[in-house]
């Protein structure tokens, strides 16, 4: 599974950094960021829970590290876009 790029802090500041009124895709992404990061922790707790757990939550972990992974490629194309500074990792 790829590293994360942001913690919760740094997409909690890019959230905030909408520069228009139109535009609320930064705030948007990041949001979902923030949930599948902290789908992917719950699901590596279930995993060490015991073997039954492992199995059934490792295919979910996975697709939510695939989908982290994209929306942060998306967040930082949108930011960009948008000529947000974004916060180094």
């Amino acid at each position: 599974m790829p590293p994360r790029r942001w913690d919760d802090a740094a997409l909690a500041d890019i959230a905030g950094l909408s520069s228009t009124i139109a535009c609320e895709c930064p705030r948007h992404v990041a949001e979902i960021l923030m949930q599948l990061t902290h789908f992917e922790a719950y699901s590596a707790e279930c995993r060490n829970r015991s073997p039954a757990d492992a199995e059934l939550h490792a295919y979910p972990a996975g697709v939510a590290a695939s989908a982290r992974a994209k929306f942060e490629e998306a967040l930082e194309r949108v930011a960009v876009h948008e000529g947000l500074l974004m916060p180094t990792r």
